[in-house]
């Protein structure tokens, strides 16, 4: 039996173990945002978010963050940007 295939497992597994730690760098509040940028996200609260089913209450915001919970829900943007 050829290594390769274990070699490509074991590159698998690696790869779903490091890809965790390779997060995109966090924006702190108060930062220089990239002229022309417009946040559609406060990191507080989901003004301007409309769920598709109100009643699931899928959706929360925890640590400056979007969660979703429960059963599958999309989240829509609503708001003022572009009039959505």
């Amino acid at each position: 039996m050829s290594p390769a295939p274990l070699v490509s497992f074991l590159a698998l597994i690696a790869a779903l173990l490091i890809s965790p730690l390779a997060r995109a760098e966090e924006v702190k509040p108060g930062a220089q945002i990239e002229e022309g940028f417009t946040s559609l996200f406060d990191g507080k609260t989901l003004d301007g978010w409309t769920p598709q089913d109100p009643a699931l209450n899928g959706f929360k915001v925890e640590d400056g963050s979007i969660l979703c919970h429960g059963p599958f829900t999309h989240l829509f943007y609503s708001g003022k940007v572009n009039d959505a």
